[in-house]
């Protein structure tokens, strides 16, 4: 049985978000988890940032994120840092995105709140042939990806997403590894 760990950016005991994750996955890894999932909140430092030092740091140990938003980021920025990710972890980054809610989408961002299925599924369109090392051809009413990526050598991470509903659990099993409940 594989058991994963949910972690914080925010639990730093007053160290920089970095040495903290640094230090929480190494701990962790030692513990025997093989698994860790961190959250992105939109008022702490930037996720992938913090995972680009602790994939390279922390062996042994895959990290997965619990989730990013996909409103304020474009599929193929999201597929460039995700592969980025991947090419620096040898393979044990793991992809968790997501809609985050109404209040930050359209409070914090001015993003419209609107259609997420739709929306997410659309970004897949566009996301996953880039993650795939294929170019994106994806017109869509919410977000339009084209163009191709060149990241050698990188494996594609498995992409989950969150999916709290029916249809984004359908979307979850046919699209993707699985889905996240958590973030």
């Amino acid at each position: 049985m594989q058991v994963s760990i949910l972690s914080s950016l925010s639990e730093t005991g007053g160290r920089s978000a970095v040495d903290a994750t640094v230090d929480n996955l190494a701990q962790l890894h030692g513990e025997g988890f093989r698994r860790v999932w961190l959250t992105q909140m939109p008022y702490e430092p930037d996720l992938l940032t913090v995972l680009a030092v602790a994939l390279r740091e922390v062996d042994g140990i895959e990290v997965g994120t619990g989730v990013i938003p996909i409103q304020n980021q474009h599929p193929m920025l999201l597929a460039q840092r995700a592969l980025t990710l991947s090419l620096i972890g040898n393979g044990r980054f793991l992809l968790g995105l997501g809609m985050t809610h109404q209040a930050v989408t359209e409070g914090m961002w001015g993003i419209p709140w609107d259609k997420p299925v739709r929306r997410l599924r659309e970004y897949l369109d566009g996301l996953q042939p880039l993650l795939a090392g294929q170019s994106a051809d994806a017109p869509g009413e919410t977000v339009t990806t084209r163009g191709a990526l060149q990241i050698p050598g990188a494996p594609p991470p498995p992409v989950y997403i969150a999916a709290l509903g029916p249809q984004l659990l359908k979307l979850a099993g046919r699209r993707t590894a699985g889905t996240v409940t958590l973030g």
